[in-house]
C-alpha cells in the first residue's frame, strides 16, 4: 500500500519497502509539487556526491529558474569534493543570475586550489558578479601581503600591486574605476584587518603617511569610509541617542553611543560630526525610533 517517505507531505506517495537508491528518491522528490525547493536542493546534494550526472539531471527537470538555483547550489556543494564535476554544474545553468553566482563561487573556489590568476580568469564568466569577484580576490592578495611585512607598508603595496592584472577582460565603467577598486581594497585591508571584516580596532590614519601622495590619499579616504561604514550600522540598531546627542568631546560621545573609536584625525573628525549631526537632526525632528526619517512637514 502506498505510503509517505518519512518527511515529506502526505501527497508524496511511495510503495513502502521499495529499496531507492538515492538518484531515484530525488527523482521522486522533485515529483512531489508540495516539497519545499530548499529540501529538494539539499536532496540534489546529496546525490551529486556520487553520482553527479543523476543530480545534474534531476535539477534540469526543474522550471529553469529553479533548475539554475539547484544546479549552482548543488555546484557550490560539490566544490572541496569533485571540483570538475561542480564546474560542469555551471556550465548547465541556462538562468543567466545563477550561472553568474555559480561562477563566482567556482572562482573562488579554484583559486584556493590552482592560485588566483586561474581563479580571476573564471571571474570573467561571473557577469554581473565579475567584479565584485576579483574584489574578492584582491582582498586576499592585500592581505597575504599585509601579513607578509606587517611594518613595511610600501612594501606590503609592491607585493600586491600586481594583482591588478587579475582584472584583464573586465568592463571598466567607468573608466578608471577597476584601479581605484584594487587600491582601496588594500587600504581596506589594511583598516579592517582579517579578510576585510570589520572590527573594533581603532580607525588610525597615520599609517598612510609611508606612502606617496596619491596613495595616501586613497589610504585616508579608505579609513574614512570605514569609519563611516561603522557608523552607519550602529545606527539606528543598538545606538543611544541620549549619549550621542548628549554633552562631551565628540569622540566620547561616539565611543559611548556606539563603541566606535578612531585616533584623531581632521578627515575622520570632520566623517564623524557630519554623521553625528544628521542622527541628531533625526532625534529633534521625529517622534519615531531613532533612524526614522522626520515626518510630513519635518523633511528638508
Amino acid at each position: 500500500m502506498p505510503t509517505a517517505m518519512p518527511g515529506w507531505p502526505a501527497s508524496c506517495l511511495v510503495r513502502g519497502g521499495t529499496p531507492y537508491t538515492a538518484a531515484v528518491t530525488f527523482w521522486l522528490l522533485l515529483a512531489c509539487s508540495d516539497i519545499d525547493p530548499a529540501r529538494a536542493n539539499l536532496q540534489a546534494a546529496r546525490v551529486a556526491e556520487s553520482n553527479p550526472e543523476a543530480a545534474a539531471k534531476a535539477c534540469e527537470s526543474l522550471p529553469r529558474k529553479e533548475a539554475g538555483e539547484c544546479l549552482a547550489l548543488t555546484a557550490a556543494h560539490l566544490v572541496g569534493k569533485n571540483l570538475p564535476a561542480a564546474r560542469g554544474l555551471c556550465e548547465r545553468i541556462t538562468d543567466n543570475l545563477w550561472a553568474d553566482e555559480c561562477w563566482f563561487w567556482m572562482a573562488e573556489a579554484v583559486a584556493e586550489v590552482d592560485g588566483p590568476v586561474a581563479g580571476a580568469k573564471l571571474c570573467r564568466r561571473a557577469g554581473r558578479f565579475a567584479r565584485n569577484c576579483v574584489g574578492h580576490l584582491w582582498m586576499g592578495s592585500a592581505n597575504t601581503a599585509l601579513a607578509s611585512t606587517p611594518d613595511d607598508p610600501a612594501g606590503a603595496w609592491a607585493l600586491h600591486a600586481p594583482s591588478l592584472a587579475w582584472s584583464e577582460g573586465l568592463e571598466d565603467k567607468p573608466p578608471g574605476a577597476l584601479v581605484r577598486r584594487h587600491r582601496d581594497t588594500f587600504f581596506e585591508a589594511r583598516h579592517n584587518p582579517g579578510s576585510g571584516s570589520e572590527t573594533a580596532a581603532p580607525i588610525d590614519l597615520a599609517w598612510c603617511l609611508a606612502f606617496e601622495s596619491t596613495l595616501a590619499k586613497s589610504c585616508r579616504q579608505a579609513g574614512a569610509s570605514i569609519l563611516q561604514r561603522r557608523l552607519n550600522r550602529a545606527h539606528p540598531q543598538g545606538l543611544s541617542l541620549d549619549a550621542l546627542c548628549g554633552e562631551g568631546a565628540l569622540a566620547d560621545r561616539v565611543k559611548r553611543a556606539t563603541g566606535v573609536t578612531w585616533v584623531p584625525d581632521p578627515l575622520l573628525d570632520q566623517r564623524a560630526t557630519s554623521l553625528v549631526q544628521r542622527a541628531c537632526r533625526q532625534k529633534e525632528g521625529s517622534p519615531g525610533p531613532a533612524g526614522a526619517p522626520a515626518r510630513g512637514g519635518d523633511r528638508p
